[in-house]
């Protein structure tokens, strides 16, 4: 039985073995090439999404391998950044510093020289939560090594952002695959950009960069629902508060980006409000031999996903008692910050247990794969258009890394 304990018991100590940092050495080193630029594989080959690398995941290897110890980890954090650096500075149709959602990793230079965006998945957008990551990626670099291209670079993307998704209340999304601006707001992305924009202020000395902060704190204050003691998803036409699914995210990312005592309760109600026990033989778990496993859900609507309807076409059914693993890690972060330790180490504990039994069998470039932690325990509706399943996974084993040191990706 693979159960982790309840919040408030003791649980034994999780540290981040070096199993976890070789399975992200085997998605960055797919892919054979001549020392050039490259991104890990996102998800492992059974997810249907082979050799693809989403900014979002690349950026968090990144700055998980600036926690790691051994000797070549560095070298391979640089990689990654000179990576999403020439994406900026090869982008088939664009020279204004922007990253696309998504990167073909198996040929990721193509043979005119211009970087391969994922078209043929349709990941070719631009969002301002994604280049964000990606930008406090390449700060945390230069922070880490000193050289002003990365810094450079994460300028851009600040400037790509303010020029393509300020508006008057905060950062609008970004840009669909065709190139249109899109009019809705996530509170995610602005969370994200507090941080973008405050690293940016901090390390070029240009206060415009904090009115920028400014501006999209205010849009995440706007979201905060005081009553209830959680923030809202977004806008769905830039002003109009989008009141209909409640994510993890944004309760746990807010107190690691901005520290502020009048959101924590934003922790607390991810925990109490979000939390599942996935086991074997509930509805529509993949979970077998009597395992169970406790943490987060995905959002209000995952919980409420229709178990009898299929998360998409071709996909499987959602089981509204799946753990995602990603989001379980936040939680451990968010709560680690807050000084709930065991609270963190019993979540933590659940965690471990589920890199060391499940995502057995995954290939990466159709080779064996192993050490990372899965997306999700059993497959998960988002409420968002998509969902997630139990395939390894370069953002929740980088999460898991941040969890297992008591790290803050945000600082």
């Amino acid at each position: 039985m693979a159960a982790i304990m309840a919040p408030g018991v003791a649980a034994r100590a999780v540290t981040a073995d070096d199993s976890a940092y070789r399975f992200l050495d085997q998605m960055l080193d797919a892919y054979p090439v001549n020392n050039g630029p490259r991104l890990p594989q996102s998800y492992s080959d059974q997810s249907g999404l082979p050799a693809v690398a989403f900014t979002y995941d690349a950026a968090l290897a990144l700055l998980a391998y600036l926690g790691d110890s051994r000797f070549t980890a560095l070298q391979r954090a640089r990689t990654i950044g000179d990576a999403l650096l020439y994406a900026q500075d090869h982008d088939p149709q664009y020279q204004d510093g922007r990253l696309r959602q998504a990167y073909v990793v198996d040929g990721f230079v193509r043979s005119d020289g211009a970087v391969n965006i994922a078209s043929n998945f349709g990941l070719t957008g631009s969002a301002g939560g994604d280049l964000a990551w990606a930008g406090i990626g390449l700060l945390a670099l230069h922070r880490a090594t000193g050289d002003a291209r990365y810094l450079a670079g994460a300028g851009r993307i600040g400037q790509w952002v303010v020029q393509n998704c300020r508006s008057g209340n905060g950062f609008l999304f970004g840009v669909d695959a065709g190139g249109t601006h899109l009019q809705n707001s996530a509170t995610e992305h602005n969370i994200d950009l507090t941080v973008l924009f405050g690293g940016l202020a901090a390390r070029t000395g240009d206060n415009d960069w904090l009115a920028q902060r400014e501006h999209a704190l205010t849009m995440v204050r706007r979201m905060w629902n005081p009553g209830a003691g959680h923030f809202y998803t977004g806008t769905t036409d830039g002003t109009t508060i989008n009141r209909s699914v409640i994510p993890e995210d944004i309760q746990t990312w807010s107190w690691l980006a901005l520290r502020d005592s009048r959101y924590a309760r934003a922790i607390g109600w991810a925990t109490s409000q979000l939390t599942v026990t996935d086991r074997a033989g509930g509805v529509n778990s993949e979970l077998t031999d009597g395992r169970s496993v406790t943490g987060l859900t995905f959002s209000s609507a995952s919980l409420a996903a229709d178990p009898a309807r299929p998360i998409g076409a071709n996909l499987p059914l959602p089981a509204p008692n799946g753990v995602w693993c990603e989001g379980t890690a936040h939680a451990v972060c968010a709560l680690q910050q807050h000084g709930a330790r065991e609270q963190a180490a019993a979540l933590l504990g659940g965690l471990a247990t589920v890199r060391s039994q499940l995502g057995a069998g995954q290939t990466v470039g159709g080779r064996p794969l192993s050490g990372g932690l899965v997306a999700a325990t059993s497959p998960i509706d988002t409420g968002f258009g998509y969902g997630y399943y139990s395939h390894q996974h370069v953002g929740a084993t980088a999460w898991f890394l941040f969890a297992a040191a008591n790290r803050n990706p945000f600082c």
